[in-house]
Parts: structure tokens; sequence; C-alpha cells
């Protein structure tokens, strides 16, 4: 995949001319300055036959006489070696021969903000790695109204069961966990060890010193009570303080300021350093953690998988718990990372951003740094009178044996202030029509259930952060949970776990599509949150990135294949043309004028204003300061050239032939369009994709 961004001049006079020098047509042009120009410089294809909609860019070279300043095109790194580890999609599972479903808990929210990152950088979703996508840390990235604790329990549960969205013969089943958020300056006092990569492979902009940024702000937040060491390490390890009061902030934020990348990565020795740190200023009662960030690539001393999860496996018996931070992008070791705070009793965050520094070190401090449960695990008990099968969404690396649930010794996830953690199960009720594959028992009697309400059991196990021996509650979920209207917050973790399903192209992913996922969330007020409006967001500029493969694949079709289309023809001399146009659409076909020189058909969506036209000009030509083009071949042979001026997030102009010469030729012009083009561009697209063009100068 490429990432091609565009630099052109700021200021720029624009013609649409009868031969470039003759007369201005008087078209307004769409445009903007700082483009993001993903939605029409990625792959996407379409079909002669009003099927798919997109184009897809043909060369990649900058235009004739644009300089390396007004065009770069930046390929993504042939050295990326990011890894990721591979995930098995459970199967669906029956009841009778297994009842019962265990996992440990995940408040890791990484994976999203990782996702979040290849989006904006203009991946498609075949260029996501089916690795990179933990659904279950999607989910757990967003808060939601769940019940809050009550009594002394540290976390409230709530169950809805709906309607799966994406799958007509199944149920899904919404378990939600939910901790009393915190004033981080009544917490406990902190222990903190930062354990900082200052490798090589941190010196970039995205690495070391979003840090920098990020862990000035924690400072920031810390009080006389908390003490604060910090380790570094590249080809070996420093330690530059060590148990500096809290609120000597000058003193912690010149030794993080100060710091800068080189030499190799030993994080093995940085990690016993930074224990041996935490356990030296040992807090009793209070919060002893460290925070390593880090890309992860460690190329010095103990690096396998393995062996380091060995490694912070016997650290965390000292009671000091490890939380991660991923930086930057070409060689993230997210395997490595989401093991290292999995093992070490602590969370993984990836920080992609200042913004989602701001989010992880200050807005969800608490969550961050104070645990108020570990070891939590989750075990459901299906009831075969009611349930004859079911599938976990996510967790893939956190499922547990039956037997764990009960074994204190084993390991689960930790909780913090504030967090929230969501679970997702496809159900099969007994009257589905969907078949659930079971092995007949021998020997085993009484797997009918019992037909008293309950549908399951839900069963939570944890332990205080400080003791050894865990706490059981138990839940019953009944048929009374289940509802055909839900709330908002059902149909938002329903549309969040579908785009994941979809993403990674799950063999489960049923009736999945980007249009279903837009469905749901037009039932969710987004706007009351700025994190699930991003979401939103994602969704679409995904959809956009996208390359259009086969309609099964729940990739957006364009309007034009909606069988309510309709086909608009016109003529002059001896030249025609033709488009199909979708329902919802409005069009109009101008006859030829000799003041415009032109004839075609212009379309729009209902009640909006402006217009894309697709036009025969007797003669054409383009000139200006700031114009970037780009060969563009449609699947139904059709090829041209893309304009855009200026630094628009827009394209201004698309021309067929693509010879640069001023004889007649089709040409693709957006009259007034600005409020909604670039919002319905694919649909766009995909119109301009059913075109029938027929005259001699075409190729």
């Amino acid at each position: 995949m490429k990432k091609i961004r565009l630099f052109v001049a700021a200021a720029v006079v624009v013609s649409i001319l009868a031969g470039c020098g003759g007369e201005s047509k008087g078209m307004d042009w769409d445009g903007g300055q700082e483009a993001d120009y993903s939605p029409w410089l990625s792959g996407n294809s379409t079909t002669s036959d009003g099927g798919y909609g997109g184009y897809y860019i043909a060369n990649e070279a900058p235009a004739a006489g644009m300089t390396d300043e007004m065009w770069e095109t930046e390929a993504l790194p042939d050295w990326n070696t990011e890894e990721y580890n591979a995930l098995e999609e459970p199967n669906f599972k029956s009841v009778k021969n297994s009842p019962i479903s265990t996992f440990s808990a995940d408040v890791d929210t990484a994976s999203y903000t990782n996702l979040r990152r290849m989006i904006e950088d203009n991946y498609s979703i075949e260029d996501i790695p089916a690795g990179a996508v933990r659904i279950e840390e999607l989910l757990n990235y967003f808060k939601y109204d769940y019940n809050l604790p009550t009594g002394s329990e540290p976390f409230g549960v709530t169950t809805v069961i709906g309607d799966c969205p994406w799958n007509e013969d199944a149920k899904l089943l919404q378990i939600g966990l939910k901790t009393e958020e915190i004033d981080f300056s009544e917490a406990p006092p902190s222990n903190l060890v930062f354990l900082l990569d200052v490798s090589g492979s941190m010196d970039s902009a995205d690495k070391l010193p979003l840090l920098q940024s990020a862990f000035t702000m924690l400072v920031d937040e810390l009080t006389e009570k908390d003490r604060v060491s910090i380790v570094t390490y590249a080809g070996s390890d420093k330690v530059l303080l060590e148990g500096e009061k809290g609120s000597n902030k000058t003193e912690i934020t010149e030794v993080i300021n100060n710091l800068y990348a080189s030499g190799s990565t030993n994080g093995s020795a940085g990690i016993e350093t930074a224990y041996r740190l935490a356990e030296e200023n040992f807090i009793e009662g209070g919060n002893n953690r460290i925070i390593l960030a880090t890309d992860g690539d460690l190329n010095v001393g103990t690096t396998s998988e393995s062996a380091l999860k060995e490694l912070v496996t016997e650290k965390r018996e000292a009671g000091i718990f490890l939380s991660v931070l991923g930086f930057g992008t070409g060689n993230l070791k997210d395997n490595k990372m989401e093991t290292l705070a999995d093992n070490g009793n602590g969370n993984y965050a990836y920080i992609d951003s200042r913004g989602e520094a701001k989010r992880v070190m200050v807005e969800e401090m608490g969550a961050t740094l104070v645990t108020v449960a570990k070891d939590v695990k989750l075990q459901i008990e299906f009831n075969p009178a009611y349930i004859k099968g079911y599938r976990l969404i996510g967790y893939e690396n956190r499922t547990l044996a039956t037997e764990d649930f009960d074994d204190d010794t084993k390991d689960a996830g930790e909780i913090g202030a504030g967090h929230i953690v969501t679970a997702l199960y496809e159900i099969v009720t007994t009257d589905s029509r969907q078949e659930i594959p079971e092995t007949n028992l021998k020997y085993q009697e009484g797997t009918e259930g019992v037909e008293n309400g309950e549908w399951a059991t839900l069963k939570i196990r944890y332990k205080e952060p400080d003791e050894d021996e865990s706490i059981l509650k138990e839940y019953t979920i009944t048929e009374d949970a289940y509802t055909a209207e839900p709330n908002e917050d059902f149909y938002f973790a329903a549309a969040v776990a579908e785009f994941g399903l979809l993403v990674r192209d799950s063999k489960y992913m049923g009736t999945s599509s980007f249009k279903n996922i837009e469905s749901l969330l037009n039932k969710v007020d987004t706007k009351a949150d700025d994190y699930k409006e991003e979401f939103a967001y994602l969704v679409k500029k995904l959809k956009r990135n996208s390359p259009r493969e086969t309609g099964s694949s729940g990739y957006p079709i364009a309007p034009a294949s909606a069988e309510s289309a309709e086909k608009v023809e016109c003529e002059w001399q001896d030249i025609k043309m033709g488009l199909t146009i979708p329902d919802g659409w409005e069009y109009a076909a101008e006859e030829y004028s000799d003041e415009a020189g032109r004839f075609g058909i212009r379309f729009a969506p209902e009640n909006c204003s402006g217009w894309v036209g697709l036009y025969f000009y007797k003669t054409f030509g383009v000139c200006g300061t700031g114009l970037a083009e780009q060969d563009i071949t449609f699947d139904n042979g059709l090829s041209g050239r893309m304009g855009i001026y200026d630094g628009g997030d827009i394209w201004s102009f698309i021309m067929f032939p693509k010879q640069s010469d001023s004889s007649g030729r089709f040409v693709v012009l957006a009259d007034g369009a600005g409020d909604w083009l670039a919002e319905y561009g694919d649909e766009v697209l995909g119109i301009i994709g059913t075109a029938v063009l027929e005259d001699a100068s075409i190729n």
C-alpha cells in the first residue's frame, strides 16, 4: 500500500478554458487547504454494469512541471517489521457438550488506537493485519452507561440480550462491568518507575517526542505523596532519577525532556532495573507500578516473547504492576508489549497522538494507574433448555480452561478505577434454525437443562489488589434480559463488534457491512461523546480507503447498483453518453449550448445544493498553479486524468480521454457541491463508473 501526500502552492488562480488561455467557463471549484487526499487517491474499483463504485490510481509520478516540494509520494517503509500475534477465532460451541465459557477480563485499548492510526494513515481494509484487530479492545475503548458498583463490590454488572445485527438466527448477549471512578488526588500514594525506551528505533516524531509529551502530562498530575524513578534503556540501562517526590515537577520533567534516542534495545536489562527500583521504593498499601514506554523492538538481551513472559511473571509476585505504553509505526512489536502487560498484572495502551496521551495519562489516570480488582475471571454457564449454542466475540488470547476459574494461582486481568469491561456473545436459542454441531454423549445424562426462565449464569471471580485469595460473585441472566428494542449502549457495542468482524474478514461476519454498521450508529447519539463520534468518522474513512472486491465481502456498494437505479442518456450530433442514477438522487440532462460549449448529465443527492456533472466539451483545458494530476482507470476500460487544485480535499475534475490536448473530451466537474461532495465521494465515483461514452476521440 502507498500513502500519498500532495503539497501544493497555497495561492492559485484557476481557469477552465476553451483551450488554456481562452474564455473561462466560470465553474465554481470545490476545495480547501491542508487536504486529506486519501478518499480520492486510494485504490477502489468500478464495474460498467451499474455495480460497485470507485476508481484506482494508475501511476504515482508527479505531474509534469511539479517540484518535489509540491508533490511527495511517501511509501510505507519496505522495512516495516510490525509484529502481531495470530488470533484464532473460536467456533460456535454446543451447550450440551460445552455449557461453560471461561475467560480473563481485559481492559487494554491498544488495538483500537493502533487501528485508528492505520485508518488515519490511509490503510485499506486489506492492509490491516488481522492480528492487530482484537475486538475486545475495540469495545473496551469506549464508555457505556452500565450499572455502578453497590456496597463493597468493586464493580457493577449489566446484562442485555438483543437481536444479533449480522446473524438473524442468533441473539447478542452484552455483559458489562463498570468500576467507580476516583479523584486521583485522593488515591493512595504512588511509587512509579518510568521505564523509557531511548534506543535508536525511538528516533522519530511519533515516538520519543510523543513519549516525552505524554510523561510530562502525567508528572503534572502528581503530588508530594508520590514517588518517581526514571530508568532508560538502549544498549544498556541507566538510572536517571530515583525516588523523587512527585511535587518536584521541574526536576522530573527536565530529565524527561533531555532524553535522546540512540543505540540498540536491551529492554530486559531495563526491566530488571525497574523492578529493583520499584522494590526499593515500595509503598505499603500504595500503587506500586512500572510504566514501560516503547515501540517493543527489543533486540538485545532477553528478546523472545516466551522469555519476556517468564521474566515479568516472576517479577509480578513482588506486588508491582507493569503497564505498557506503545509508540510509533514501522517496527511496532505489538505482540511483545501485550505479553509484557498481560503477564505483568498491568494494562496496555497505544499512544498515537497528544490527545490520546492526555486521555490515558490525565483523563483516565485512575484507570491507568490504580487497580481495584486483580485476576478478574468471568465464567458463563448456559442453560441448554433455552440456549443450544454460543460464541464469545474477541478475547481469543484471554480464554481459560474451565478448571482455571477456581484456581487462584492462575493469572487473569486487572481492572482499574473507572474501567469498563464489555463482552459480547452470539447465542443461539433452541428455537433458532441455525444448526450447532454437537456430539452425542454415551454416559452423560440430564443435558436438556431446566426450564426455569434462566438462560445463563454469570460468575465473576476476583482478588482485592493486596490479597491472594479470590472472591466469587454470581449473577443470573433470565429471559427478561432480552429486549427487541435495546438501548444505545447495545447498538453502539454491536456496531463496534461488527466493525471488528468486518475488518478482520471474520468467517462469522455474516451480513456485516459498512452500511449495516452505519445503520447501527444512526441509532446512537454519537455527537454526545467525542470518542464515539470519532469512531463513526473512522468507519466512513475506512470505507473510503478500501478497494472494492465482491458484494459478499461487506465492502460498501455504490448506490448505482440499487435495483431502483435509472439509466439516463443524452446525445449531441454523433456523441452519446449515459449514466445509471440511483434512487434518492436528482438528475437533469443538459442539451448542448454554444455559450457553455457543452452538453451532459448532472446529478446530486436529493435536497442538496450544487451538482456534479458529466459533460462533453467541444474544447476543454485546464491551467493554474498548484495543479496536481493523476491517471485514473475504471474497470469498464475508461481511463482519464484526475485533477486537484491547491490543497483541495476533493478532486476538481476528471477528464476522458487522459491525453492533454484540447480537443473534444468528456469531463466530470463539481459545481457548488462543496457541502456534500466529500461525504458522498464513494457514491459519486460509483455513478461515474457506470458511464457509457460514445465518441471517436475516446480511447
